[in-house]
């Protein structure tokens, strides 16, 4: 039969000659004329691959998106840099106070107050030892102590001045001589000592 029209079992021709093209292939002709826009996004099955992006409004989120990342690493290696850099500062800085502490404790070895003061700012050794020598040690009172680097460049020479309780319950000052050494750093210790009375 003419015009396209199909039997159950044979494929009649249509006006166009072809004999294997259906009648109304028309809706089809239109679907993939409309589609093929698309060819370039979709796979085999049709579908639209994850992250396809469409239009003019993804290439400028893109490269939104793109300076965003770059403006995030440079504000990284910025504060990595100005990390660096406070830590060089700092470094440099205990350094420095170490080689001033350094110096100022070579200076007090050198005139001998170092050992003027007991470890931790308790008595000194000098002070101990008078103590130990005392009738009444609870009532030592310190008045003052004068060191000065020994003559013969070994240690130093001391002279202490102190107030204590004597045999009759008043108060007397003594003075103590003594030859010190520097035992370990900030440390002083008495070779000998000598209470005047």
């Amino acid at each position: 039969m003419k015009g396209g029209i199909m039997d159950d079992k044979h494929d009649i021709p249509s006006a166009s000659g072809d004999l294997n093209a259906p009648s109304d292939n028309a809706g089809e002709e239109a679907a993939k004329a409309s589609n093929k826009h698309d060819a370039s996004t979709t796979n085999d099955s049709g579908k639209k691959p994850v992250g396809a992006f469409e239009g003019p409004g993804c290439t400028v989120g893109g490269i939104i998106l793109i300076v965003f990342i770059l403006m995030f690493y440079g504000m990284l290696s910025f504060c990595s840099e100005r990390s660096k850099e406070t830590a060089r500062i700092a470094a440099q800085e205990a350094a420095d106070k170490a080689k001033e502490e350094e110096a100022h404790y070579q200076e007090r070895v050198r005139n001998g107050s170092v050992c003027a003061d007991g470890p931790d700012d308790l008595n000194t050794s000098l002070e101990l030892n008078v103590k130990r020598d005392l009738k009444d040690p609870s009532s030592f009172e310190h008045m003052g102590t004068v060191i000065t680097p020994a003559k013969n460049g070994k240690g130093y020479d001391a002279l202490m001045r102190f107030r204590s309780k004597n045999s009759f319950g008043g108060y007397a000052v003594g003075t103590a001589v003594a030859k010190l050494y520097l035992a370990e750093k900030n440390l002083c210790e008495v070779s000998t000592f000598k209470i005047i009375e």
